[in-house]
């Protein structure tokens, strides 16, 4: 049983951004690529395909989105244009992500 989501308080998130802090000094410094638009819209996509309204889901979908990745860009040449063509299948057969669709299927 997952927590429910919409409950988050503010302290949540708060302690989300203040525990890491210490640990910015041990990486020396983030190459702009780390911050470039495909990169954002990876993050998004992770979360979308694995689920937005469960706590397992954006770790589902990292870990789909990562081996699509992995398996597809190397064999296509135009490897963003076949992973987002497989990513509009996905979200259009779950459109409440894998993790909520596997919830859904294991609840019958």
């Amino acid at each position: 049983m997952e927590p429910d989501v919409g409950r988050s308080t503010p302290s949540t998130w708060r302690t989300s951004v203040v525990l890491p802090a210490p640990f910015g000094p041990m990486r020396a410094w983030i190459s702009p690529e780390t911050l470039s638009v495909p990169r954002s819209v990876d993050g998004l996509v992770m979360v979308l395909l694995g689920g937005v309204q469960t706590v397992t889901g954006p770790v589902w979908g990292a870990a789909l989105f990562t081996w699509l990745e992995d398996s597809v860009s190397r064999d296509v040449a135009y490897w963003r244009a076949a992973i987002g063509a497989v990513v509009l299948l996905l979200v259009l057969v779950f459109p409440i992500g894998i993790a909520g669709a596997a919830r859904k299927w294991l609840s019958r």
